[in-house]
């Protein structure tokens, strides 16, 4: 998920240092669905294996580039990734802006047997509709699922939403929905709940039960290896499943042909 303009344009320009750096930090964000994030120098210490004086140096090399901003208002500095403003009159390089939180449709991530660990940090609240950056996450990925079941005005259904994300994680909640949609007990017993969100959110119990739902659609990247090894698939029959991701974080997969 890094974007193709640091390979592009910023690559040979970076030190090792800022590119470790520049990793670390697109790993606290967009590994966890955040523009930006609060991330304390003994992090980057110990997942960069840099000197506190060599991160110093690479920050500062990186916010001179315009490839992060940097909030120093509170005790732990804040991070946020830039994207390019692309210039189409110009040829010059494209300028990169800082990201701007949005209710556009967002997906990535999560795990079925372990509790993923829920982000400390909430997203911020969409001021057009006073929704929460995860609350709208979830609504996307439902009617993205489901069609266009969800209604967004159902002050109810989102209190109900609000509720499920203080108990799962984002990610969580995907993968439950995902795996509801593609498991058969909701096709041979539940055909009339599978896509009610009334009978998905406000039950808990529901969303912990359809996490572990089983399915034939889904392969983690051990299983996937697997079954190419044992030639029962080839490596471009499978494709990656948008938003879903492994305990190690490494993208989940499912057959292109499957249905």
């Amino acid at each position: 998920m890094i974007p193709n303009f640091i390979f592009d344009e910023f690559l040979e320009l970076l030190t090792e240092g800022e590119l470790k750096i520049l990793l670390a930090i697109y790993r606290k964000t967009v590994g966890f669905d955040k523009t930006s994030d609060k991330i304390p120098y003994s992090q980057l210490v110990k997942s960069t294996g840099l000197s506190k004086s060599t991160i110093s140096k690479g920050i500062k090399g990186l916010v001179n580039k315009k490839l992060v901003k940097v909030d120093r208002s509170g005790n732990t500095n804040r991070y946020t990734y830039c994207l390019p403003k692309v210039n189409m009159s110009s040829s010059s390089k494209p300028e990169p802006m800082v990201v701007q939180n949005s209710n556009q449709q967002l997906v990535r991530n999560s795990n079925t047997q372990k509790k993923v660990p829920k982000e400390t940090e909430k997203n911020t609240t969409n001021s057009s509709t006073g929704f929460s950056d995860e609350v709208w996450k979830v609504i996307n990925y439902w009617n993205e699922i489901f069609s266009d079941t969800l209604d967004p005005s159902n002050a109810v259904l989102i209190r109900h939403i609000e509720r499920s994300i203080s108990q799962f994680s984002v990610n969580q909640i995907k993968e439950a929905i995902f795996r509801r949609s593609n498991c058969s007990y909701y096709k041979r017993k539940k055909p009339e709940l599978l896509n009610k969100p009334n009978a998905f959110f406000p039950y808990p119990e529901t969303i912990r039960n359809d996490l572990n739902r089983n399915t034939d659609m889904i392969f983690d990247y051990d299983e996937k290896n697997e079954r190419v090894y044992n030639r029962k698939n080839k490596d471009e029959d499978f494709e990656i499943i948008r938003d879903m991701r492994d305990k190690l974080g490494r993208p989940l997969w499912k057959l292109k042909n499957a249905s």
